[in-house]
């Protein structure tokens, strides 16, 4: 639920991005608005949230490190969420660069990543049932690395839109799956291990942007594309290491 609406609000920020640049609406209301729905979405969660009495609370909170897996697992997190960050802050500027393409098409990728995305995590209780962990994780995400690699080498917008959907589905339940890995493999408790994975994820956000924005400047946008593409692809083969090895 969580990647899934995460997918969706990404995808409508980028439509709204798209008609905001046709309609040339003033960038200072975007504060605005999105202030105000940021506002809502406060006030809903202190309404609707968790309730108190459910919460787990520690009261003697120590600092923790974390065992060699869930390092190794919260790393895998922390490298696929920059790439995140990075096809949500750059893929715009990529298209406009390098490919030529629109304007008004600078939010298109972001939207075609998170459909691919928002499909997957529907289907995903139904092929992890038919198939395993192992195979919907890092096997897919194999696939969709080498997919989005090869349709990237033919610099054609809309064989790299094909490209970026079946990238975000095949690679959309990794951070489930490596969530649910992480606690079956870690001795210490299930909020500490998802506070561990949590907080290496979270860091590829500051950055996996910043990287892309000093290596751009040398290299070029498209030697990134190519570079995560590889990166995603040694990642999924050590979750699948991992994700062996416990087996084993």
């Amino acid at each position: 639920i969580f990647k899934t609406s995460w997918a969706i609000g990404a995808m409508l920020a980028a439509i709204f991005s798209s008609i905001s640049l046709w309609l040339d609406i003033d960038p200072s209301l975007h504060f605005l608005i999105f202030g105000v729905i940021a506002i809502l979405g406060i006030i809903f969660i202190f309404i609707y949230g968790l309730k108190k009495e459910y919460d787990s609370i520690n009261d003697s909170p120590s600092l923790s490190l974390p065992t060699l897996n869930t390092f190794l697992f919260g790393s895998i997190n922390m490298v696929q969420m920059a790439i995140m960050g990075i096809i949500t802050l750059w893929s715009s500027v990529w298209l406009l660069e390098d490919l030529n393409s629109s304007l008004f098409l600078a939010g298109s990728i972001v939207f075609f990543f998170n459909l691919g995305s928002i499909l997957s995590n529907f289907i995903a209780p139904r092929l992890i049932k038919l198939t395993n962990e192992l195979i919907v994780g890092p096997y897919f995400s194999i696939l969709g690395s080498i997919v989005l690699f090869f349709c990237t080498l033919t610099m054609n917008v809309y064989i790299i839109y094909i490209g970026i959907t079946v990238f975000g589905f095949l690679t959309s339940n990794i951070m489930p799956i490596i969530f649910r890995q992480s606690v079956k493999m870690s001795s210490k408790p299930i909020p500490t291990t998802i506070s561990h994975i949590t907080s290496l994820g979270q860091s590829g956000f500051v950055f996996g942007p910043a990287l892309v924005g000093y290596s751009a400047e040398v290299n070029g946008l498209t030697f990134n594309v190519y570079a995560f593409c590889i990166l995603f692809l040694l990642i999924s083969i050590l979750m699948a290491v991992l994700i062996k090895q416990k087996e084993w």
